[in-house]
């Protein structure tokens, strides 16, 4: 208890599954401020639906988008199955949700590592 409030350490440990894409297998960038496409689509995604937890690359999502395009007489889709359980309106690629803490624990990971 530090000035009457509660604090609590939580200790993550984070292994591949957490720090690569489940598609490309590429490792996820934390560089959200960075304004190169390159380096932003390895940013990892959230799903927008509260059924899917999954996670991908923002290149996965949008390369997964095209896919569909294409299967669709290339009409383009606002939204996307999750790639891995396939729920309905899981990602939208034009607004993606970035998952601000893995992004958040990856920055403080490197830092810890460089240090």
């Amino acid at each position: 208890l530090l000035f009457g409030v509660k604090l609590y350490i939580m200790l993550v440990e984070l292994d591949d599954e957490h720090t690569k894409c489940g598609i490309c297998v590429t490792k996820f960038s934390s560089d959200r401020d960075n304004k190169d496409p390159e380096i932003r689509k390895h940013l990892p995604v959230l799903s927008s639906s509260q059924r899917c937890d999954h996670w991908f690359c923002h290149g996965c999502i949008l390369r997964e988008q095209l896919r569909v395009a294409d299967e669709n007489n290339g009409k383009v889709p606002k939204w996307i199955r999750c790639m891995h359980c396939r729920e309905k309106t899981s990602f939208n690629p034009a607004e993606p949700k970035y998952h601000r803490l893995l992004i958040d624990l990856l920055a403080r990971a490197q830092k810890y590592a460089a240090a």
